[in-house]
């Protein structure tokens, strides 16, 4: 939304305490320059904070905050939200539109308006019923009486500017639920994190895994040649075992006969002794 600040001087400075609760719409029965000459002529003691264009152009005269004299003369009112005593344009904001009673309001005109009352709506916290957006004549049925007139449709403008319109309340719950949202999708990327590094350690296991299967994979050809290994050392142990139980063998044999060799010399080496001792007794005369 565009709107292009055109300031004017008749005016008051702040709103002596109070809020807009209200927005008043208003026929100009003239056009965008001529009403922005009139509110700045100081004998016309007339202005508004807003004005919208037949081509859906948005014009600003007064700041928000500041008073426009747009609906100070109260005469036989027909609004309920009325402050007694109280001057409405304290409480009010006023939005002028280009053309005359009776016009019909063009589709840029519905568009700028709506849009602009949902703005305010919003940023002022004012519903969006027909309490809150009402016409002049609400304020003055008497010299104000065809303002806005019957150019414009309350019904058709109050239901565009609610299609457009963000309520606060309902603003804030929202805020709250993408809040909570926001919290949660934090708090899966953190478990997606952890499940990521998880899932490291399941593909190293996996690989361990793979690589056991492929060593049990590869184990009957290795089992195989050791069978073979194994029956050499076994046909090797049983020569061995032949050989060790034939030296065995022999090494009792050369025993036995070593025994016999022994005998022999010691019988033999006896009958030297007597032959020996025999000879000594005859040398010595015995």
């Amino acid at each position: 939304m565009n709107i292009v600040w055109k300031p004017v001087r008749n005016k008051s400075n702040g709103r002596f305490g109070y809020k807009p609760e209200a927005i008043v719409i208003h026929i100009a029965e003239g056009w965008l320059n001529g009403a922005y000459s009139w509110f700045n002529n100081p004998s016309s003691q007339a202005s508004a904070h807003y004005m919208i264009g037949k081509n859906g152009v948005i014009w600003q005269f007064v700041a928000d905050e500041d008073t426009a004299w747009h609906a100070g003369g109260v005469n036989q009112p027909r609004w309920a939200l009325l402050k007694p005593r109280i001057n409405p344009n304290l409480y009010t904001i006023g939005i002028e539109h280009e053309g005359f009673t009776g016009e019909v309001w063009t589709d840029e005109m519905y568009e700028a308006s709506s849009e602009l009352i949902t703005s305010l709506c919003t940023k002022y916290k004012i519903p969006l019923d027909r309490n809150h957006i009402i016409g002049h004549n609400q304020i003055n049925s008497v010299s104000r009486d065809r303002c806005p007139g019957t150019g414009v449709n309350f019904d058709k403008l109050i239901e565009l500017a609610k299609t457009k319109y963000e309520d606060p309340v309902i603003i804030k719950e929202l805020n709250e639920k993408i809040a909570v949202l926001e919290k949660k999708v934090n708090e899966l990327e953190d478990a997606n994190s952890g499940l990521a590094k998880e899932n490291e350690i399941l593909k190293v296991k996996n690989q361990q895994l793979q690589n056991l299967v492929k060593s049990y994979t590869d184990t009957p050809a290795d089992v195989a040649g050791l069978k073979q290994e194994n029956a050499k050392l076994r046909t090797e142990i049983q020569n061995l075992q032949e050989n060790q139980k034939r030296l065995n063998s022999k090494i009792k044999a050369l025993e036995s006969r070593l025994d016999s060799d022994s005998e022999s010399r010691d019988n033999e080496d006896e009958d030297d002794e007597t032959f020996l001792e025999s000879l000594w007794g005859f040398i010595r005369g015995k």
